[in-house]
Formats: structure tokens, sequence, C-alpha cells
């Protein structure tokens, strides 16, 4: 049985759950792809999920920012840069992106 997203909780080493972000369960559904395709090859399974990943986040005033983690650290190590409309501008792009590839739009 495989899941991922919003329905797993993942524990992270300080025993909190691994945030709930739409990349971080993009990142986990295509490891759990591949690791089915593997399985029906009869291959080895490939490496899991290593935990690390970003988010765009908007802040407001026309500004947004990047949340980085390593969730698997010891203990979990997380960044926030610094504000920026150019940040926003990538975080709208990211978001047309996946719009147009799984939805046609």
């Amino acid at each position: 049985m495989y899941a991922i997203g919003d329905c797993t909780a993942v524990p992270l080493s300080n025993g909190l759950a691994l945030p709930k972000a739409g990349l971080l369960a993009q990142l986990q559904g295509e490891t759990v792809a591949r690791r089915i395709a593997a399985a029906f090859r009869g291959d080895l399974a490939p490496a899991e999920f290593e935990g690390v990943g970003s988010c765009l986040v908007e802040m407001g005033g026309g500004q947004a920012a990047v949340i980085r983690g390593d969730f698997y650290a010891d203990p979990p190590s997380v960044t926030l840069s610094d504000p920026s409309p150019e940040l926003l501008a990538a975080k709208l792009a990211f978001e047309a992106d996946r719009l147009s590839a799984w939805f046609g739009y």
C-alpha cells in the first residue's frame, strides 16, 4: 500500500509531522511512482523520499518568499528567504505551470 500527501503523517526526528505542502506531496508522489514501477518490473526499489523541498509563500504587499527545508535532518533544517516581487512572479509562474500541466489551462 502506498500513500502520499495530506493522507499521510511523516514523522520527523523532532516528533513533529512533515509539513503539508503541495510540492512535498508531488515529490512523495514521484518517489511512490518510481517504487511502484520498480515493483512491477521486479527491480529493487529505488531510494525513498528524501524529505527535502521548498515552497514559495505569498507574503502580501506584492511579494513572496521561499521556505526551504531538509525535514529529515536531525534537527530539521528550515530557512526562509527575504521576500521579493520577483519571487511572487516565480510563484505565479509555478502555479500557472502546474494548472496547465495537470488540468490543461
